[in-house]
């Protein structure tokens, strides 16, 4: 019973699907070379395309590589630019929309909430996955154009935080709560939030159901 109690708290799901948004302004993934933290990339990167954050180990790194240019050889160095990902848009989305639809609900379960939930999780799956084909391909390229080694020296590789995976569970969570009180309406032990509600302290003066005709209350 106290489980049930604590599922049929109201917002549940608002809570879950809010802190999923809110995750995406921090770091969802931290860039590495040869095991240094050269800069993060939040959800919000992901969505816009904006550059990364750029850490310390990164002009470190730059500073002991460009001991190695020559009128042959040039480093690229250039500021790299962000990649706008369908998928992290698309999680933010649904994000937003299962936040709006908690708000707006007037019922104590709506469909809509799970299924929104759902995809947004399988959405933040699928970016992983796609970010972390890219690092690979990338370094495929460029071990295949450098002739110099300058490749071989550097081991770029992506960590998702824990931030990212917070907001994976954010969107699971919310799915699960309004699976939860989908089971609570069924068996009623969640009733319907339009269903009228009864006046414990007068139960039977209720507006909806009137005492006798019209007057009546007034004879005395």
């Amino acid at each position: 019973m106290a489980a049930n109690s604590f599922y049929a708290t109201p917002r549940l799901t608002t809570v879950s699907f809010a802190v999923g948004v809110l995750l995406f302004l921090l770091p969802f993934a931290e860039i590495k070379c040869n095991g240094a933290s050269v800069a993060h990339l939040s959800g919000l990167n992901m969505v816009t395309g904006s550059a990364p954050k750029v850490g310390g180990d990164f002009e470190n790194m730059t500073q002991v590589l460009g001991q190695y240019d020559s009128p042959d050889t040039k480093i690229n160095r250039r500021e790299e630019k962000g990649k706008v990902y369908a998928f992290a848009v698309i999680a933010l989305l649904l994000g937003i929309g299962g936040l709006a639809v908690s708000l707006t609900k007037k019922t104590p379960f709506n469909q809509l909430e799970l299924l929104l939930g759902v995809a947004g999780a399988v959405a933040l799956i699928v970016l992983m996955i796609q970010v972390k084909s890219d690092v690979s391909s990338q370094l495929k390229s460029e071990n295949n154009t450098d002739v110099n080694g300058f490749s071989g020296m550097m081991k770029v590789s992506v960590d998702f935080t824990v931030w990212f995976f917070l907001c994976l569970l954010s969107f699971l969570a919310s799915a699960f709560f309004s699976y939860k009180q989908k089971e609570l309406v069924a068996t009623g032990d969640l009733p319907p939030q339009a269903a009228p509600q009864l006046d414990l302290k007068n139960p039977g003066d209720q507006s909806e159901f009137p005492a006798g005709p019209s007057g009546e209350r007034d004879l005395g």
